[in-house]
């Protein structure tokens, strides 16, 4: 392959479009090729005047390997700007997994708990039904089933957010409806069953 020519202002190609008028372009695999100096002064010389206002230069293509290495850094370039818009799907699949798994880890060990301590409040129960305690051996059994109680309400909720979790689409993680229903644990009030005196404080 002889010597090639192109017009370029450091940026943009002389090229030509399908009805063969002058337009610019982005790369040079889109740009017009000339066999001579002569040819691409020529053209160069009766551009349009639109085409003008900027500074125009007749550039040297050694040969076609020249014109295949400036084709392939654009079109690298070009892939690296849209390959950094990309999504990180392996990442976002990865994190999504490891949360999954650390949710239903965290369940278990939230039902191992919660099972230890109906146990402990089961113990505590038969001890008050059973024993007859002075006023110290009773405040202490108070608050020993009063700590627990409040373990097993906290288990709860912690369970309940986990449901939400897993339970949620990504219309309720859209909508903020995941964050309201957990916030929403954090408001609740006991409605007294029966003994609604006890609550009258």
């Amino acid at each position: 392959m002889g010597k090639k020519y192109c017009i370029t202002d450091g940026k943009l190609y002389i090229g030509l479009n399908k009805d063969n008028i002058q337009i610019t372009v982005g790369a040079i695999d889109k740009a017009q090729i000339f066999d001579n100096f002569d040819k691409a002064l020529n053209v160069k010389s009766n551009m349009k005047k639109t085409l003008r206002l900027k500074e125009w230069e007749i550039v040297k293509i050694e040969d076609k390997s020249v014109v295949e290495e400036q084709i392939e850094e654009q079109y690298e370039y070009r892939k690296t700007i849209f390959e950094d818009k990309l999504f990180s799907w392996d990442k976002l699949v990865h994190n999504i997994e490891i949360t999954y798994g650390d949710l239903n880890q965290y369940r278990q060990n939230l039902l191992h708990d919660q099972r230890n301590n109906e146990k402990e409040i089961c113990d505590i129960y038969h001890y008050i039904e059973f024993m007859d305690l002075n006023a110290s051996s009773g405040f202490k059994a108070y608050k020993m089933l009063q700590e627990r109680l409040r373990d097993r309400r906290r288990i709860k909720d912690e369970l309940s957010k986990v449901e939400f979790m897993l339970q949620s689409n990504h219309t309720d993680l859209a909508s903020g409806k995941l964050s309201r229903r957990i916030e929403g644990l954090n408001h609740r009030q006991y409605e007294p069953r029966v003994l609604k005196e006890l609550f009258q404080v």
